[in-house]
């Protein structure tokens, strides 16, 4: 290895060091035993898990980012009641953007402070016809 070769890995470190790299699996596990996906499994497939828990994986996944903005897209589905309030402390410990769809009103009132009405606009349809000639 060159001394150049020897700094830019220096540097590397550094970055890796400051982006807390080396708490990454801690961080990871902790996510995803808080979601209910047991320790026996964080390292197996995606492919084996099953679609029920995979919702969770990827809620660990997406808190583990600790994105600017984040979409949710019905957060709570498939998840047991003590895993929801855990997510809502989760998220309103968060400073970020959140835009957040569910039907869960409890869930909403927790976690959020600003509400966006959505307006229903009715669209013209055009019907195609095709005829067999």
């Amino acid at each position: 290895m060159s001394e150049e070769e020897g700094m830019l890995v220096a540097d590397l470190e550094v970055q890796f060091a400051e982006m807390d790299g080396y708490m990454a699996e801690a961080k990871a596990g902790e996510l995803l035993l808080a979601v209910g996906i047991p320790e026996e499994q964080h390292f197996g497939l995606m492919s084996e898990v099953a679609p029920g828990w995979k919702l969770r994986v990827l809620l660990a996944q997406v808190l583990f980012a600790d994105p600017h903005i984040m979409l949710l897209d019905e957060p709570t589905n498939n998840l047991d009641m003590d895993t929801i309030r855990w997510l809502e402390e989760t998220l309103n410990q968060r400073n970020c953007t959140m835009i957040i769809i569910s039907h869960d009103r409890h869930f909403l009132n927790s976690v959020c402070t600003t509400w966006l009405t959505w307006i229903t606009v009715s669209f013209a349809f055009i019907q195609v016809t095709t005829m067999n000639t």
